[in-house]
């Protein structure tokens, strides 16, 4: 249908107003300028006035429609008018060159192959505006999820999901332009098909990491620099997530490299997803014989200290105290402080353990070693209960 509204166009409308304009020339000049000169004139206006639109748009049309816009809008409209300047421009020009071939005599004749031509290179323009259009889409998403999360995770996948949609487009319109030839597709779409599949099934593994990839970086369940603990009990900071694996660097600087799809089926924890801000558990003993309110009064003072003191504390908690277990030789409680980063609870946790076992010596409370009494009583000296060789 569409190819039949074109021929109609290029038959009717467009040879009508060339014609008389022709005919009107070679009528003024009272026949001194022969009708192929007239119309071989009009040919070279036309693909000036293309040309000319096709320069102006270019250098000045979007330029225009940028100083505009304002706001947000100027920076999403920047980043989509800066893809379509070059194939928006090309369709000015590829429209006027198409406007004079329809109209020479001398091609009248072949209409039909001509349109069909033009048609595929609409095609192709087609595809290579919306190539345009998908890249500008992609980089803007990722400009701005980077803004937002402070992370260029996102950036790493773009690359590939662009390629990837590029292709599905490039097909599409090949598949279009054969269409447009009358050409049979049905073969050329089995054979695809059957190609995917061992292609998919060749590269199950990757295609399975990649897909898990691309979920990791859509629902975010980590970020880069993110630490985190696996089920196996390896933790570390997310260092990169790739297209195949995510890398996990360690306390002890070792890098562990996780395949994707294995991490997404993973129960994993995130120390820093909802909050930076982190608490943790000190376990502690003081002997039975000391003042508990005083050991709480003294570990609490020591514990803000420490927190005023130690850069990643977080300065705006207050310190818990809980005792919770008479054990065999301390009565055992709990210190629980916060930090504002994951990896400064660890020089925390020992500045505290120094100065609290500091102040404990200087307020003559004790952390009992581990002890046992044993108490026997009623010992029965008979001589069947004498150990051999113990005198009577």
């Amino acid at each position: 249908m569409f190819e039949s509204l074109l021929t109609r166009f290029g038959s009717l409308q467009i040879q009508t107003a060339p014609v008389a304009i022709d005919t009107a020339i070679h009528q003024a000049t009272g026949g001194l300028i022969p009708l192929w000169i007239s119309e071989s004139l009009i040919s070279l206006g036309i693909i000036f006035l293309a040309w000319m639109a096709f320069w102006l748009f270019h250098r000045y049309g979007f330029n225009y429609v940028l100083r505009n816009l304002t706001g947000k809008s100027h920076e999403v409209m920047q980043v989509f008018f800066s893809g379509l300047r070059t194939p928006v421009s090309l369709v000015f020009l590829t429209f006027g060159i198409w406007i004079t071939i329809s109209r020479l005599k001398i091609l009248h004749h072949y209409t039909g192959p001509i349109n069909q031509i033009f048609l595929a290179l609409g095609t192709l323009l087609a595809a290579f505006i919306l190539t345009r259009l998908v890249r500008a889409a992609l980089d803007l998403y990722a400009h701005n999820s980077a803004i937002r999360t402070d992370s260029p995770v996102d950036t790493q996948f773009i690359p590939s999901v662009r390629k990837v949609v590029n292709i599905l487009i490039w097909v599409a319109a090949l598949i279009q332009i054969l269409l447009e030839f009358k050409q049979e597709i049905t073969p050329l779409i089995t054979g695809l098909g059957i190609g995917g599949l061992a292609v998919a099934l060749a590269l199950q593994d990757s295609l399975s990491n990649f897909f898990s990839g691309f979920y990791l970086i859509m629902d975010k369940p980590f970020r880069i620099g993110d630490f985190v603990r696996l089920e196996s009990g390896d933790e570390g900071f997310i260092e990169t997530i790739g297209w195949r694996s995510t890398k996990i660097r360690t306390y002890r600087n070792h890098v562990i490299v996780v395949p994707n799809a294995k991490l997404s089926q993973s129960l994993v924890t995130n120390y820093v997803l909802a909050d930076k801000n982190n608490t943790f558990i000190i376990e502690c003993g003081v002997g039975y014989g000391s003042d508990l309110d005083k050991v709480e009064k003294v570990t609490k003072e020591v514990a803000i200290n420490v927190l005023h003191q130690v850069p990643g504390a977080d300065t705006h908690y207050d310190p818990i105290i809980r005792f919770h277990t008479f054990g065999d030789s301390n009565i055992n409680f709990r210190v629980i402080l916060s930090v504002v980063n994951f990896e400064a609870q660890y020089i925390l946790k020992h500045e505290f353990i120094k100065a609290l076992h500091h102040q404990f010596k200087e307020e003559n409370i004790t952390i009992a070693f581990p002890t046992r009494e044993i108490h026997i009583n009623n010992w029965d000296q008979s001589p069947s209960n004498r150990i051999p060789g113990q005198p009577s």
